[in-house]
């Protein structure tokens, strides 16, 4: 078997594993505030326990993966977001980067997901400084992408929190705090959900399509100017 056959990236990993152990922390936090609070309080703290854990959150990171390539799309549509591989990313040479593509791979019409697929592959096969750079991008949108949700179900868990703080205290303390938590809850939530999907979601997603359509272009004048030179 060749040493390329499989490749473990540690990207891959932590993608799943990060939003993964938040979505946990989430699902402890609505514990906590349930009859089933002893569940969390029972669990030990041991070595054993820590790789279980951390089994479960990987598992939890790929599910969340593929529940938001289903609602990825309600997200960009409710933030007036477009998918960037749908267009060219490389503002002022558009023209050239078409171009690039109709003489490499022949002309198949406007640009679209299609083009982007093609001309990624052609990257990491010719371009490996360029294909490492559009990995990372991809890399760093997983992550945020995967993320998205365990942020908004921790901002749930303090909603939570802070209305059973107001309605079970003893005073206006209680309520007073309790209506912060609520408040901050909200407001912390939905700025990193913004973030997230703004420069998770899309802005890496389009850095990703500017540096393949940056790589086709170069790629293209250099073996146009290799076969000069050769002639």
């Amino acid at each position: 078997m060749k040493e390329e056959a499989f490749k473990f990236r540690i990207q891959d990993f932590l993608a799943y594993l990060f939003p993964g152990t938040i979505m946990i922390l989430a699902v402890a936090a609505f514990l906590s505030l349930s009859p089933f609070r002893n569940v969390v309080v029972d669990i030990p703290l041991n070595l054993t326990t820590g790789l279980l854990l951390i089994a479960c959150a990987y598992f939890a990171g790929i599910s969340l993966s593929s529940l938001m390539a289903i609602v990825e799309k309600y997200f960009e549509k409710f933030f007036g977001l477009t998918n960037p591989i749908h267009s060219l990313q490389l503002e002022g040479f558009e023209d050239d980067v078409m171009k690039a593509f109709n003489e490499i791979f022949g002309d198949h019409g406007v640009w679209d997901c299609n083009h982007f697929y093609l001309a990624r592959a052609l990257m990491r096969e010719r371009m490996p400084s360029c294909a490492a750079e559009i990995e990372r991008q991809d890399s760093l949108r997983q992550i945020r992408r995967n993320s998205v949700l365990p942020v908004l179900f921790l901002g749930l868990a303090g909603v939570l929190a802070g209305a059973k703080t107001a309605i079970t205290g003893h005073d206006i303390t209680f309520v007073v705090w309790g209506a912060i938590l609520v408040l901050v809850s909200i407001l912390i939530a939905g700025l990193v959900t913004n973030t997230l999907v703004k420069n998770g979601m899309y802005g890496n997603r389009k850095r990703e399509v500017r540096e393949v359509c940056s790589g086709l272009l170069a790629y293209y004048h250099h073996e146009k100017n290799q076969l000069k030179t050769n002639r």
